[in-house]
């Protein structure tokens, strides 16, 4: 793996900017952007955009190194929409092309946690939709010699534990991880008060939330890219690193440490108070000495 990170960036609330901020992502030292799902969503939707964003991505020395495939609701692994399950896996299977054209390595998807916040479920039946999902879209992903890296979140579909059982279901060199350090931070229960998770997390635990404190011990063997951002341990926040609670000398270490890393993404929210590109690359920097 490269000694450096691929960032993040909100396209959407900048359609037809897109140049002014991949220069000043250049500008800054940046060497790597991550296709995002803003922008797969366009590339699917406006297949010149693709071409004139890869041509302005060359043009100020630019290259894509993570992809974060389609996500949300009726495009996570478990989508129960009967009526658009075979149109997800579709736009999936044609977004992973273009990641893969992009020159992308691999293609994060959400299990899905929908069904967590707004009724009843059946835990095994949806389980048996990602495993439908993923078996129609490993063979694709082998075709592309892209990897489908399952991300590891903060609800009962998402723990460690169940992105576990999908990777040990599918043993495949085209299936891994992508582990994400702000919800793994969100899950450990050391030093926590349960009270203070607000609604967004209780809601989906039903008021009990099961901790999981070896989330990255679990994972490394599979992990092949990671989201990294920080928090204060009970939302999900992605601050930049060091506005939060997570140790970011040793986590760095660990996950350049994985058999099987190939990229480290920086997944840090613009949000509302927009986060200077400048600020976000310099940050990053500050990190790369720990890269083993």
């Amino acid at each position: 793996m490269e000694k450096d990170f691929s960032f993040f960036f909100d396209w959407k609330k900048f359609v037809t900017m897109e140049e002014r901020f991949l220069a000043e992502f250049a500008e800054n030292g940046a060497k790597s952007i991550v296709a995002t799902n803003d922008l797969l969503e366009r590339f699917l939707n406006e297949p010149t955009f693709f071409y004139l964003f890869c041509k302005l991505m060359e043009k100020h020395g630019l290259k894509f190194k993570g992809c974060h495939g389609l996500w949300s609701g009726v495009k996570d692994l478990n989508c129960d929409d009967r009526q658009y399950r075979d149109i997800s896996i579709a736009n999936h299977k044609r977004a992973m092309g273009y990641a893969a054209e992009a020159g992308c390595r691999e293609y994060v998807v959400h299990i899905g946690a929908l069904c967590c916040y707004y009724r009843p479920y059946d835990e095994q039946k949806m389980r048996d939709y990602a495993c439908d999902t993923l078996e129609k879209l490993i063979p694709e992903a082998e075709k592309l010699g892209i990897i489908i890296a399952v991300e590891n979140s903060f609800e009962p579909t998402n723990t460690t534990d169940e992105v576990l059982y999908y990777i040990n279901k599918f043993p495949s060199p085209f299936v891994g991880v992508c582990y994400d350090a702000g919800h793994a931070n969100i899950m450990t229960g050391i030093g926590k008060d349960k009270s203070r998770y607000g609604a967004g997390m209780q809601l989906p635990w039903a008021n009990n939330i099961e901790f999981e404190d070896h989330a990255l011990e679990k994972l490394a063997p599979h992990i092949v890219t990671c989201h990294l951002h920080d928090n204060d341990g009970y939302s999900d926040q992605h601050f930049l690193p060091g506005k939060g609670t997570i140790n970011w000398e040793k986590l760095i270490r660990d996950l350049s440490a994985c058999p099987r890393i190939l990229s480290m993404q920086a997944e840090v929210s613009m949000g509302t108070d927009i986060v200077p590109i400048r600020k976000l690359c310099t940050t990053f920097d500050g990190l790369k000495k720990y890269i083993g």
